[in-house]
């Protein structure tokens, strides 16, 4: 029999669930599922979503925003394999590692580092000779994690993975007889751009009827921008919901004007619900997008949505597209894990 390994995931403070979240949710249930231990490591005070969500996955998990039982956690629980996500999880990971208390750290790339401060960016690069795999989820996260530690550090793009409910979900015949309805998904952080989407939508108002979805973690601010732009009366904000099949199959389009992801979950989902994906050319979007939009002018945008309503009123519809199933995902990590 094949050895199991033992897997730590050390998050820094995460308090709703994203696309990566995700991906590792359904990661951790297969990787139990075939035997392997998670242990999850979150810096915060109580219990989420998210924490709740990893242990009906499977996982052990231990949380706390004393520094000194993070690293108590860290060095103490059995594991091989030390994986963090997010820089402010990782520096003092890779510290650990420089004294020589964990074995293998791993890095998580689930991005292309347009956010965060300089001093951390650049912390993060000095301290990168004591990572011993990085893990891309896309292609042009993999250059930039390349570029970033000057290959000094060995990469693997490990594309991200759709859980079994999204690979195998029936989809409902869509139709074209109901108002456009636009959906909006991801936690409001300024390199979502959702600000910019929402400028957007109030130019198109003007040219079409639509609904508008919003999927978020917090919905005070973008409500506030709604009504700016007097969006409200057309509008939903549904504020920490996990996102299901059903979410995207009520959705014709996913608007996703998004500055800095490599590879965003949400572009997988809808496009393996059949939706139209108008996406910016950021990082791997370019491949898996429907439409692309590259301008920071919202009348430009305004008219793809144009054409792609045109489309849909004329019954041509995108295809479901199948990805990568997470027991393919959870193979690779496993053979890297063993090599």
């Amino acid at each position: 029999m094949s050895k199991t390994i033992g897997f730590k995931f050390v998050w820094g403070v995460t308090k709703s669930i994203g696309g990566t979240e995700r991906r590792m949710i359904e990661a951790c249930r297969h990787l139990v599922a075939n035997g392997h231990s998670v242990t999850s490591i979150h810096n915060c005070a109580e219990s989420n979503l998210f924490i709740e969500s990893m242990e009906r996955a499977g996982a052990r998990v231990h949380y706390s925003t004393n520094p000194i039982k993070i690293l108590y956690f860290i060095t103490t629980i059995p594991g091989e394999i030390n994986w963090h996500f997010g820089s402010r999880a990782g520096v003092p990971l890779r510290f650990i590692r420089m004294l020589g208390l964990v074995n293998k750290v791993w890095s998580a790339q689930n991005g292309l580092d347009r956010s965060g401060n300089y001093f951390e960016k650049l912390i993060d690069r000095k301290t990168g000779r004591w990572v011993d795999l990085v893990i891309a989820n896309s292609n042009s996260a993999a250059i930039h994690a390349r570029e970033k530690y000057k290959n000094r550090v060995e990469v693997v793009t490990a594309i991200s993975a759709l859980g079994d409910l999204w690979q195998n979900t029936q989809i409902p015949d869509r139709n074209h007889d109901h108002v456009l309805t636009v959906g909006i998904v991801g936690n409001n952080r300024p390199e979502k751009n959702h600000k910019f989407a929402i400028e957007v939508l109030s130019v198109l108002k003007e040219k079409i009827d639509f609904e508008l979805r919003i999927f978020t973690n917090s919905g005070g601010e973008i409500q506030a921008d709604l009504e700016k732009c007097d969006l409200t009366n057309q509008s939903e904000v549904i504020a920490g919901h996990v996102l299901t099949p059903e979410d995207y199959q009520s959705l014709d389009l996913l608007l996703h004007t998004s500055l800095s992801e490599s590879l965003p979950m949400v572009l997988l989902e809808a496009r393996s619900q059949g939706c139209f994906v108008l996406s910016s050319p950021v990082g791997d979007s370019a491949i898996y997008a429907t439409h692309i939009c590259d301008s920071p002018i919202a009348n430009e945008w305004v008219r793809a949505i144009e054409a792609i309503e045109r489309d849909r009123k004329r019954n041509i519809l995108p295809d479901k597209v199948k990805y990568v199933s997470v027991n393919n995902y959870v193979d690779l990590l496993i053979s890297l894990a063993r090599k």
